[in-house]
């Protein structure tokens, strides 16, 4: 499992002219699922997301997560985009392989279900979740915050 977290002023994702998700301050995350995936991976990646220490305090120093700031500041979202091309492997040629990337219907499984979770968490400390389209063509549109931008292996 692949993230790719950017905190952010301001994103959306639009499907076919259709808004799907849009949020205000917080984090956009991409995600990617491979074929090792497990539930316990996606549990430790949303500990990870509402856990992780990346939104400034007073001194502007990353000391506040997610659920600190949305405490302290009102509330911050998480857009979640699914993005299989996190394992794109460039080290063979010039076209991305996508071999350790899990298949179709398995990854939108793992998706359903990592999105269901990460709603049943963040709704516990009014962190609202807005998501993307899995498998559709999407435009994604993003004010980035810092910027700040990490990428997590589980």
């Amino acid at each position: 499992m692949r993230l790719l977290i950017q905190r952010v002023k301001e994103a959306s994702v639009t499907v076919a002219n259709e808004m799907t998700g849009q949020i205000d301050r917080g984090i956009m995350v991409f995600v990617a699922f491979s074929n090792d995936y497990t539930l316990e991976k996606g549990d430790q990646g949303i500990r990870k997301l509402l856990n992780m220490r990346i939104f400034p305090d007073s001194q502007q120093k990353m000391n506040y997560s997610l659920k600190d700031t949305t405490q302290a500041n009102g509330p911050h979202e998480i857009l979640v985009v699914s993005q299989f091309t996190l394992f794109g492997d460039l080290s063979r040629g010039n076209r991305p392989s996508f071999t350790t990337s899990a298949r179709p219907d398995g990854a939108l499984k793992h998706y359903n279900q990592f999105v269901a979770r990460l709603k049943e968490e963040a709704d516990q400390y009014g962190i609202g979740i807005a998501t993307g389209r899995f498998g559709a063509e999407m435009e994604v549109r993003m004010v980035g915050d810092g910027p700040v931008t990490l990428l997590v292996e589980l």
